[in-house]
């Protein structure tokens, strides 16, 4: 094999390997992105429970002590 040769088939791997390389990255970068969305998502649905969770704390606490402090209304 000539050095011309060896420079055409080395530059056709490295076209190839850039395919590969371009592919891998946006690949990498949608699953990426998935996690971030998820790692948001999840944040915000933990931040929303909790805060029903005190209100219905809150709304079972005035209902109790309503009761034991004779208020009628409930």
């Amino acid at each position: 094999m000539t050095d011309s040769q060896l420079y055409g088939r080395r530059a056709g791997n490295e076209t190839g390997s850039d395919r590969w390389l371009t592919a891998n990255m946006a690949f990498g970068a949608i699953v990426a992105i998935g996690l971030v969305a998820m790692a948001l998502t999840g944040s915000m649905d933990s931040g929303a429970a909790k805060q029903s969770q005190t209100a219905s704390s809150t709304a079972e606490a005035s209902s109790i002590a309503s009761v034991v402090m004779g208020d009628p209304s409930h």
